[in-house]
């Protein structure tokens, strides 16, 4: 919703997914996702750095959660 808005209706739905550890192009390959907790609802950001800022938070807070689930 940063970039593109809230309402994208002509669209299929779509997620992203940061993958730890993983540095290769799956660009329109299927992947199954396994949701282990929620971390936040959607927001739009009103900058880039701000979003940027809060996908580093994610990442920190998934990297926590994923250690304490295994």
């Amino acid at each position: 919703p940063t970039f593109y808005g809230l309402s994208r209706q002509d669209k299929e739905p779509t997620i992203e997914v940061y993958i730890f550890g993983f540095n290769k192009s799956i660009y329109n390959k299927d992947v199954e996702v396994i949701f282990i907790k929620k971390i936040r609802n959607e927001k739009k950001f009103r900058t880039e750095k701000m979003l940027i800022a809060r996908i580093e938070k994610d990442i920190k807070q998934a990297g926590g959660i994923l250690c304490n689930a295994m």
